[in-house]
């Protein structure tokens, strides 16, 4: 072994670097860790006093600078519909400008004589920020309370409000091929069904393969459902994968089908109307179990002259 240079156990050096603060995080070596006159360039890991990440910025001495915090954090508004990924720093400017906006709104207030509570704007800023509810969350909101109500099994509807707009191609392969449009309608249901009720993020469903046009179906019938597909293989063995992400996908207010049906004008057949001879037998049928229910003699149980 004398023959070597730089013989190396492989483990991590783990030595305390003179800044007093890391470890050196090179392969186990011979000499200093660090070169002659170089500072460590390891990341400050002390915890921010505003919002706990770490510094983040350059091993320094004394005091953390005030620069802002690069760490990325999860925002969600209050019912879970939406949700992104933003840096601290963004988030608090967001939340710094909400409050410049109540603020403003409490000096109106004060300005009129009106006694308001500061709290909710000179208070510390919680940790958790969160995103606003938008139409679409009240309008999924109103979903599931309409079906609790109504007592529906699946209130996931979608959150436009109204019938969906079926395209043109969609309605003239449901007329043409009622069958293949309606079991692929069914499926998709069933995979949105299943993934709300799954404890996985998404669920997945292939489509045997089919033709350019069925293909077609599915990618467009898969759009009101709010889930993803993706084609695979060549032709002629081309097929669909739908997913559908637990936390993104709905059932549409109207199936093609119905929607389709309604275009046709299919409706439910008037009462069948009686002939004027019909009518006669009828009304004479009945006069005469009348007649034969008054001319009855009625039996007198207490008479006992009989």
């Amino acid at each position: 072994m004398c023959f070597l240079e730089g013989v190396s156990c492989g483990m991590l050096c783990l030595k305390d670097l003179p800044c007093g603060k890391h470890k050196c995080n090179l392969t186990c070596h011979a000499g200093p860790c660090l070169k002659e006159g170089a500072k460590c360039a390891q990341l400050c890991a002390i915890p921010r006093s505003a919002c706990g990440h770490p510094c983040g910025n350059a091993c320094h001495d004394g005091p953390c600078p005030d620069t802002p915090c690069k760490s990325q954090v999860s925002l969600a508004c209050p019912c879970g519909r939406r949700s992104e990924t933003t840096t601290c720093y963004d988030s608090t400017k967001s939340y710094r400008l909400m409050t410049v906006s109540v603020l403003a709104t409490k000096m109106q207030e004060i300005k009129e004589g009106q006694s308001v509570n500061l709290n909710d704007v000179l208070g510390r800023k919680s940790k958790n920020n969160k995103l606003q509810c938008n139409e679409e969350c009240a309008v999924l909101e109103r979903n599931k309370r309409l079906a609790v109500a109504l007592q529906i099994q699946n209130p996931e509807l979608s959150p436009t409000p109204g019938p969906p707009s079926y395209s043109e191609f969609l309605k003239a392969e449901a007329k043409k091929n009622p069958a293949f449009v309606g079991d692929v309608y069914n499926k998709i249901t069933e995979l949105v069904q299943l993934a709300k009720d799954s404890k996985q993020k998404c669920r997945s469903h292939s489509f045997p393969p089919m033709n350019r046009d069925h293909r077609r179906v599915v990618h467009e019938l898969a759009e009101f459902f709010g889930c993803e597909t993706q084609s695979y293989d060549e032709e002629p063995k081309k097929s669909v994968v739908v997913t559908a992400y637990k936390n993104k996908c709905w059932l549409p207010f109207v199936s093609i089908m119905n929607v389709v049906q309604r275009d046709m004008g299919f409706r439910k057949g008037p009462a069948p109307v009686l002939t004027q001879r019909e009518s006669k037998n009828g009304s004479s049928t009945a006069a005469a179990a009348a007649s034969n229910t008054t001319q009855k003699k009625k039996i007198d149980y207490f008479d006992y002259n009989e």
